[in-house]
């Protein structure tokens, strides 16, 4: 089963304990194949862009509602906010 990077990292992050954001990160690179840097820091800044993580990486509250969401972070953005 494959889920788009942007949203794997959301869910991810939302599990996380929230002193821990270096986990997401680490736990992208203990993966068997884990995906390309650029790959990951491009869904970062994706996330950042909508508003799901603030600059630091720490889940926002809009992230919080996104990662609850079974759909893509923008998808469920224009569904939260056109409500």
């Amino acid at each position: 089963m494959r889920l788009p990077l942007v949203e794997l990292i959301l869910k991810a992050t939302a599990y996380a304990n929230k002193s821990d954001v270096d986990g997401v990160q680490s736990l992208l690179n203990s993966m068997i194949s884990p995906p390309p840097t650029q790959a990951t820091s491009r869904a970062f800044y994706e996330l950042q862009e909508i508003g799901a993580l603030d600059e630091f990486g720490y889940l926002t509250d809009l992230g919080a509602v996104l990662s609850r969401i079974p759909a893509h972070p923008r998808i469920g953005k224009m569904m939260v906010v056109g409500t």
